[in-house]
């Protein structure tokens, strides 16, 4: 039955979005011209921000002909500012594990040393080791054989977009040679892998293969070098081996792990690592997965149709003529407020923001842009990750200000440039800065409050209060320091959005729900939890004044219902009904494709295709091309001899 009941769901969800990579195989790539764009409206910014001198966050929207308006935020980073620095980050400054963006730059942060930005970075699979290059304060942390697109800052602050290869080889004492095809990332069949204890405490891997422990190895590792070890154990058959501290692993599997075989303890053996032409000076790198930009013209390189062409949320990095720096996220998977974009119209942001050469990094629910507020002194996520919260990730790349910590220069009144309801009461508050946007305490006995126009009124304490349809100026002044921000009342909306919609409580237990008002013009608008009408539909539970929601002590379904500024939205509640995930695809070796009028294959994906939840997905691929007249389907079902 659960094989049929996913079948079924597979098979709906395909025929509304075909995203397999059948579907695209013979499709034409895309061509841009100035007849042919994809993005129909240019990037109009809503908001900028400087955080540090030469350093920018702007937010704003695109709209494109494939979904309409997206959600993108910009870091632009002027690298000719000799206290800015961009960084590589790998998660707890090891291969194995996790870690999110923001708690990356927020744990390497200090004074002199302050983190301003981030993003993720490169793609990630198995042992969430980085798919491509990572150098970090001139290290090589982990690579492999092939030559992708990768972001680098050589040692004299250049930026650099390329295809970087590292190419490594082991020689033994009788002249023997094989070449390493990866160092810290998961050793695959036949190959030979180098582990640092940058990769993890040990291999991690199975015992078909070879592993043979080298002491007196140099360490860090950068290309290019030459290194020499002594042979202390070969393990022949075995795996997970522990790597100490100034100790690596050389891991074969196959013919690999018959050279490796031919050591013994006490041999010398030498290591060789170097790096494409140009990038020997590198002192940190990230690796991407495809070109968008090449020669300021847009152009995605490799082009897979079924990941290029799909809308996603999105990743970038980009060097303009100049030699700056512009990273990019724009949001998907969000209904009505952001779905994602192709590569094309990625490609088409970048170039229209300045880059003349631009890759794209991991995306999805990877993508992250984190910057430090005015007046905080630590990152906070400015985008929407579709996972609904920040997804914790392989590596980062972070940008850093190293300027000193000085004296009061700017204050920032928060919340900026807000809508509010008529008879809404909101409180303010003042964070200050130096010079170079450094965070500085501001005492809040030390504030003076005023408020211009006839729209608003504020008290000693900063709390405003709407009275009329208009606009009004706050300004916040400490000593010869002052700071303002505009607000702006409305008295009726257009719409409520009510978080979260919807919602699944445990019986008995309780939920808040807040209302956001949009006005005529989809801006978000702030509605005072006082002006909210609340009900209850169904046999669920109640809901006070303040949208405390407290479910029944039974199972249900219902709504909750909320009214303000002369509209009115619900959002489901599922009371004891959490959703089941009936197959996580982590495995599908039990797993086959089945069809009717078509032809389908079952196979298991990893970023940088979608994956939701976990490591891995499947892709059910389909072709009903030359299938007989009737209805055609495709199914991922369980086989039959599953116990």
């Amino acid at each position: 039955m659960l094989g049929t009941v996913l079948s079924l769901l597979l098979c709906v969800s395909l025929v509304a979005v075909p995203l397999s990579r059948n579907t695209f195989s013979n499709a034409r790539k895309p061509t841009i011209t100035a007849a042919n764009v994809a993005v129909t409206r240019a990037y109009a910014s809503d908001a900028r921000t400087p955080v540090a001198p030469g350093v920018v966050h702007d937010r704003g929207t695109i709209e494109t002909d494939t979904a309409g308006r997206q959600a993108v935020h910009l870091l632009e980073v002027d690298t000719d500012d000799p206290a800015i620095t961009l960084e590589a980050s790998i998660s707890n400054d090891r291969v194995v594990g996790l870690e999110t963006t923001t708690a990356q730059g927020n744990r390497k942060s200090a004074e002199g040393h302050r983190i301003i930005g981030g993003i993720n970075a490169d793609f990630w699979g198995p042992r969430e080791a980085p798919s491509g290059l990572h150098i970090q304060v001139e290290e090589l942390i982990a690579s492999s054989s092939d030559a992708r697109p990768t972001f680098g800052i050589k040692v004299d602050g250049t930026p650099i977009i390329g295809s970087p290869a590292i190419t490594a080889t082991v020689t033994l004492g009788s002249g023997a040679m094989r070449s390493i095809n990866r160092i810290n990332q998961t050793r695959e069949n036949q190959q030979l892998v180098l582990y640092t204890p940058r990769f993890d405490s040990s291999t991690r891997t199975d015992a078909t293969g070879t592993e043979v422990v080298l002491t007196g190895v140099t360490q860090p590792i950068n290309p290019p070098g030459t290194y020499t070890g002594t042979v202390s154990q070969v393990r022949t058959g075995a795996g997970n081996t522990p790597i100490g501290s100034g100790e690596v692993v050389l891991s074969g599997g196959g013919a690999s792990a018959t050279f490796l075989n031919a050591l013994s303890a006490g041999e010398t053996v030498i290591l060789t690592v170097s790096i494409t032409a140009g990038w020997e000076d590198v002192t940190m790198a990230v690796g991407g997965g495809q070109y968008i930009v090449r020669n300021g013209a847009v152009n995605v390189s490799p082009h897979d149709p079924s990941f290029a062409d799909v809308t996603h949320p999105r990743t970038a990095i980009g060097i303009t003529t100049g030699g700056d720096v512009v990273m990019a996220t724009v949001d998907g998977r969000q209904p009505g407020y952001s779905i994602g974009v192709r590569l094309d119209e990625l490609g088409e942001l970048m170039q229209s923001r300045g880059a003349v050469t631009a890759i794209n990094l991991d995306g999805g629910g990877s993508t992250t842009m984190a910057v430090r507020r005015p007046g905080d002194d630590r990152l906070t996520t400015v985008n929407r990750g579709s996972d609904g919260f920040e997804r914790a990730v392989s590596n980062s790349l972070l940008v850093f200000s190293s300027a000193p910590t000085g004296a009061l220069a700017i204050i920032n009144v928060l919340p900026s440039n807000v809508s509010v309801l008529n008879g809404s009461r909101i409180t303010y508050t003042v964070t200050g800065q130096d010079a170079a946007y450094n965070p500085v305490l501001v005492a809040p006995e030390s504030i003076t409050w005023s408020v211009s126009g006839s729209a608003a009124t504020i008290d000693e304490s900063g709390r405003l209060t709407a009275t009329a349809s208009g606009t009004a100026t706050v300004t916040a002044t400490v000593g010869s320091i002052s700071g303002s921000t505009n607000v702006s009342v409305v008295s009726s909306l257009t719409a409520l959005e009510i978080k979260p919609n919807p919602a699944i409580v445990e019986p008995g237990a309780t939920q808040t729900f807040t209302v956001t008002g949009r006005d005529a013009s989809g801006g978000e608008v702030f509605v005072d939890p006082a002006l909210v009408n609340w009900s209850v539909t169904g046999a669920i539970g109640t809901i006070d004044a303040n949208g405390v929601f407290r479910a029944a002590t039974t199972s249900g379904a219902g709504s909750v219902t909320a009214t303000a500024g002369g509209v009115t939205a619900s959002a489901r509640v599922d009371v004891g009904r959490p959703p089941a995930i009936i197959e996580d695809f982590e495995d599908i070796s039990d797993m086959l494709a089945q069809s009717a009028r078509g032809a389908a294959t079952f196979t298991s994906a990893m970023r940088p295709n979608p994956v939701r939840y976990g490591t891995r997905s499947g892709r059910l691929g389909y072709d009903f091309t030359n299938s007989t007249p009737g209805t055609s389907a495709a199914y991922a079902a369980h086989s039959p001899t599953r116990p």
